[in-house]
């Protein structure tokens, strides 16, 4: 007897603990906290939505370009660019001289600049950049 009491209690208390047994629907805030909140997006629309460009994972979906341009952080670098050298691809197909010889499929890469380190004062303008080929300075 005592055990179908203390087995009806624990089920009892299971079923008034879950979330099955509420049957109202929660109230988040009142009608007067957003309107304020409604009145303030009204008010700051961009910077709100800026802000939530940044931290609304569900707003910067449905926004991404917007979103990337936000999200942005320009990070200071002291490291001086280098720019690549230029290559060319070279291809030969294949072909009969005039003395009768057959010549095959060639492809070569030819070096037609060589890399260079783009040095520049940050303070001044752009356009008085400097270019500094690396063998001449090398020499």
């Amino acid at each position: 007897m005592k055990m179908k009491i203390m087995t009806t209690m624990a089920i009892a208390a299971t079923i008034l603990m879950s979330g099955c047994a509420t049957t109202g629907n929660p109230q988040i805030g009142n009608n007067g906290d957003m309107s304020k909140i409604e009145a303030f997006v009204a008010n700051d629309k961009k910077d709100v939505s800026k802000e939530l460009l940044k931290t609304s994972p569900v707003y910067a979906q449905k926004n991404q370009h917007k979103a990337v341009e936000e999200n942005m952080v320009k990070i200071k670098n002291d490291m001086p660019l280098y720019r690549q050298p230029l290559f060319a691809q070279m291809v030969v197909f294949p072909y009969i001289s005039d003395a009768g010889i057959y010549h095959g499929y060639q492809e070569s890469w030819i070096k037609i600049k060589e890399g260079e380190f783009v040095l520049a004062d940050p303070a001044t303008n752009s356009k008085d950049e400097k270019i500094f080929d690396y063998n001449e300075v090398s020499k």
